[in-house]
């Protein structure tokens, strides 16, 4: 297994210091995509410029855009190589806590205790995590560990992981999972309950995605039940493969 320390991020920007375009290159272990990009702009054709003549993406190579605003797909198609392939692989709303209050309480039954996630507990979030190729989500969650708020629900006789999120790298309340044998008791509710608090504490911004998946109405419940808002904004995965002419 990689250590943290192997994780690489090239962050690039059109110019400095005032900048409108922010690009972000990392590597990918997937077997199919072995590279991710990531991308932001306040400027919309300064950033088709950026796509259409920068040296920094390699159209020649297998790419994968993540969590990127869906209002750029269509500049995405319109800058990729003749023959090229884009595909949408996944799709999430945007949701946001903007209440100027953020109370906390914990609501734990007995038996179970509430405390900041530790490196030997990332093992077991890696076991279930199934969105992205497992050991370099480990190692992206690794790096957070002392830097963004985390949490776990344990089990107070046997010290065992049930419940778990995080602020992820790019600021988002993600990997939020209760084990299947401990659900229906609110622990998910109460972990994002509690890192929202967190975030707002540090003065940062609270949000999360909610994936388009079966299980979508659930997830919309319950962050809807801890005050966040659905944002007119949508984030993409979109994975890039090149082809001969």
């Amino acid at each position: 297994m990689k250590d943290a320390k192997h994780f690489e991020l090239a962050t690039y920007v059109d110019e400095w210091p005032s900048f409108s375009v922010l690009l972000c290159l990392f590597p990918d272990s997937a077997d199919v995509h072995s590279n991710a990009i990531t991308f932001q702009a306040t400027d919309d054709l300064k950033l088709k410029y950026v796509l259409q003549n920068t040296r920094v993406i390699d159209w020649n190579d297998n790419l994968c855009f993540k969590g990127i605003e869906s209002k750029f797909k269509s500049m995405l198609l319109e800058c990729i190589p003749a023959h090229s392939e884009l595909k949408e692989t996944g799709r999430s709303d945007v949701y946001i806590y903007n209440k100027e209050d953020c109370s906390f309480k914990s609501d734990l039954t007995d038996g179970f205790y509430l405390a900041k996630l530790k490196p030997e507990d990332m093992g077991t979030i890696e076991k279930y995590w199934r969105f992205e190729s497992r050991g370099l989500s480990l190692i992206r969650n690794q790096l957070v560990l002392d830097t963004h708020p985390t949490a776990g629900i344990f089990k107070s006789n046997t010290n065992e992981l049930v419940a778990w999120g995080l602020e992820l790298y790019f600021g988002s309340i993600g990997t939020v999972h209760t084990v299947e044998l401990y659900r229906r008791r609110g622990f998910a509710k109460i972990i994002i309950s509690y890192l929202t608090r967190k975030i707002r504490e540090s003065k940062g911004i609270a949000w999360c995605h909610v994936q388009d998946v079966a299980t979508k109405e659930i997830s919309v419940n319950m962050v809807r039940s801890v005050g966040y808002k659905k944002t007119d904004m949508q984030h993409i995965w979109v994975a890039y493969t090149p082809r001969c002419k």
